[in-house]
């Protein structure tokens, strides 16, 4: 009579080492293959100064020396982040517009920031399309969908769809900003 199939206790410890080790090292691996918009050297991105803030998600900056061909002075539109509107030619201002015009203007008015492209550097309107970053790296883009002074614009693809659509679920659930009105 042949005998049932039987592991032996040490194939059972091999096995439960192994997806205690495969499991956390998988996990790291996914997490550092997602795109981070918080992981960039500043070094290589375009250093402005932010002359006005026309709204939360648009800004007018002043370019000393760059290679990417743009002007001096230049409306940059943030990329990935739509705010509600406050300066609309057939619009009246959105709830909560204001807010997010203001959170943009204190914290990048009349300040050196750093400019990141994506997959194209204008829109069709002449705006340059870019991610701000603060001098201590701070993404701008992500923090107004973060702290929910702005929605994930998806509309376009952009290399952190993924990360944006996350940070607005999270402010959505929290009713951070726009999402507690």
């Amino acid at each position: 009579m042949k005998k049932p199939f039987m592991i032996k206790k040490s194939g059972i410890f091999v096995l439960l080492i192994f997806i205690i080790i495969a499991f956390p090292v998988t996990y790291l691996i996914r997490e550092n293959t997602l795109n981070n918009s918080n992981k960039v050297n500043l070094h290589n991105l375009l250093m402005v100064y932010v002359e006005r803030v026309v709204d939360g998600d648009t800004i007018i900056v002043n370019v000393t020396d760059n290679n990417f061909g743009l002007n001096t002075r230049e409306r940059v539109r943030l990329i990935g982040v739509d705010t509600p509107e406050t300066v609309h030619p057939t619009r009246e201002e959105e709830p909560y517009g204001k807010e997010a015009s203001d959170f943009t203007k204190e914290n990048l008015e009349g300040r050196y920031v750093y400019l990141d492209f994506d997959i194209e550097l204008r829109d069709r309107f002449g705006r340059v399309l870019a991610y701000v970053y603060t001098e201590n790296g701070d993404h701008f883009n992500a923090r107004l969908v973060k702290e929910g002074f702005g929605i994930a614009y998806l509309n376009y693809p952009f290399k952190y769809m993924d990360e944006f659509s996350r940070y607005e679920s999270q402010a959505r659930q929290k009713r951070l900003g726009l999402w507690g009105l």
